[in-house]
């Protein structure tokens, strides 16, 4: 008994404050979360962290209304990943939900659906079918891309895809015979064989 007390108290000291308020929202779990302020003479001051909520506006497709309802930028967050309203209160498990009134709009959405596809609501079918839908448009979005890089390849290249005509490469200009430095070298290398010739010849005279 002392255990099981020791794991509730453990439990209930790590578990984050949950508002009232979460019942009437969709608060996505949550709550308001405790700590200190500290200073830089590590002196420190309770103080709370309150979740972001705010009132906002979204259109349910198989009710066909707009629905004010109290969210935080969390659930913001997952409704923008699933696609919509429904499509959010649909997958996403009760216990993600956590809030009565959220709840209750789930079963008045199961309700509808089963009245417009004629069958129930089963979330690991359906779950299924929409990682299908996000795998084959991930595909289609590969695709694209590869043929943009060989379009691209193919203008570096000098080809075109569309009209299929090759461009005939551009020639290399002519290399020069002889650079400026090394036609340099070769005069003064002539000028200084030329005088020391003349010299020997003079001193030859001389004699």
């Amino acid at each position: 008994m002392e255990l099981l007390r020791k794991s509730v108290l453990i439990s209930t000291r790590n578990r984050k404050s949950r508002p009232n308020k979460a019942d009437r929202g969709l608060y996505g779990r949550k709550g308001v979360n405790f700590g200190n302020n500290v200073s830089w003479a590590n002196n420190r001051t309770r103080r709370m962290w309150k979740p972001n909520v705010q009132n906002k506006a979204f259109y349910s497709d198989l009710l066909g209304i707009k629905l004010k309802i109290p969210v935080t930028t969390y659930v913001i967050r997952n409704i923008d990943k699933w696609g919509g309203l429904d499509r959010y209160l649909l997958y996403t498990k009760d216990k993600n939900i956590d809030s009565k009134g959220g709840l209750e709009l789930r079963k008045i959405l199961l309700q509808r659906y089963e009245e417009v596809n004629g069958a129930p609501f089963y979330r690991s079918e359906e779950r299924f079918k929409l990682r299908l839908e996000r795998l084959a448009h991930l595909h289609l979005k590969r695709e694209q891309l590869k043929k943009e890089m060989e379009e691209r390849g193919s203008i570096e290249d000098g080809t075109d895809t569309k009209t299929a005509t090759k461009v005939a490469p551009k020639k290399a200009p002519p290399k020069q015979k002889k650079t400026d430095k090394k036609a340099k070298k070769d005069k003064d290398s002539k000028k200084s064989s030329g005088g020391s010739k003349k010299k020997k010849d003079t001193k030859g005279k001389v004699k």
